[in-house]
């Protein structure tokens, strides 16, 4: 079975792949895109982040400190914007206070951006995300 998910996996990555490229070649030398298409050729998350067909989402990975997992968090959900209630959703066990007083934390050090559309990594957050991930050996680039 994890064979077979193992292949999907790379069939989709590999169609994500190619639609991107098709992407770049048609809109060149757009801004927003280069900021977008390196979060569609990712590999998924799995190994921290569940993705429900209902759209809910849970971190797997509750051993590693808050800052951390929301980061991961938000990095598997970039470039959408993301509700608190749902960071509170994907973090059971971790209170309100908590989770409200890393968010804050985040802002403060300019690595989220949020409005009433919900938070967002900003530049700066991706790149502390993906230094966290690395080193968790998930290879970011």
């Amino acid at each position: 079975m994890e064979a077979l998910l193992a292949d999907a996996e790379f069939v989709i990555m590999s169609v994500i792949w190619m639609f991107v490229q098709l992407i770049q070649i048609y809109c060149k030398n757009n801004a927003k895109l280069s900021i977008i298409i390196p979060h569609l050729i990712k590999q998924p998350l799995r190994k921290f982040v569940e993705q429900f067909e209902d759209g809910s989402i849970l971190m797997l990975k509750s051993d590693i400190p808050i800052i951390d997992q929301i980061l991961i968090l938000l990095y598997h959900l970039y470039p959408k914007r993301v509700l608190r209630k749902n960071i509170y959703k994907a973090l059971p066990g971790v209170s309100y206070k908590t989770i409200s007083s890393t968010l804050s934390k985040l802002k403060k050090r300019r690595l989220i951006h949020e409005n009433e559309s919900g938070v967002i990594l900003s530049r700066l957050g991706i790149e502390r995300a993906e230094n966290v991930l690395n080193k968790f050996g998930y290879h970011t680039n």
